[in-house]
């Protein structure tokens, strides 16, 4: 029943809590809305594990863990919204495995370090928002971008 769900939006409900560690359970879920509620924690690493998965937005809720490296390899993943949270930590280095990206959005988090070379694997991005963090790379050398990206932003970070 419930692992044959391609879709769950449960956007602005005020749902609270961690994200349950289970929900790889969800095996054909291609699409996974959470925005707009109180989620708080970690995002658990079984999320990598839905290797169906082509859009996830968890903007705007209470995330205040590093960004899962299992996210990483969801190849088949078209969106990513994560804005609006408290992210910390340095974006994995294997973030080009996300090959088939075409919107990217981690705006207004903590993130900081340096943007990973292995952005410039990602061909199909056209949407990529970094903006309100810290990154140290920013104003020295951004990795090479090999998509046609027409939308870049990286206003409002905070420049080391």
């Amino acid at each position: 029943m419930m692992q044959d769900l391609i879709l769950l939006s449960v956007d602005n409900n005020d749902l609270s809590g961690p994200i349950p560690t289970n929900i790889d359970m969800l095996r054909s879920l291609q699409q996974l809305y959470l925005p707009g509620n109180k989620f708080f924690g970690s995002i658990p690493d079984s999320i990598g594990n839905l290797s169906v998965l082509e859009q996830i937005s968890l903007s705007s809720n209470h995330l205040n863990s590093a960004i899962p490296a299992s996210f990483f390899h969801l190849d088949k993943l078209i969106s990513l919204d994560l804005s609006n949270n408290f992210f910390v930590g340095p974006l994995p280095s294997d973030v080009g495995g996300l090959k088939q990206l075409s919107f990217f959005d981690l705006s207004c988090n903590y993130l900081h370090g340096t943007i990973p070379e292995s952005f410039g694997q990602i061909m199909m991005l056209n949407f990529l928002n970094l903006s309100h963090n810290s990154f140290d790379n920013i104003s020295g050398t951004i990795p090479i971008f090999n998509s046609k990206a027409y939308k870049l932003s990286i206003f409002g970070s905070l420049l080391q």
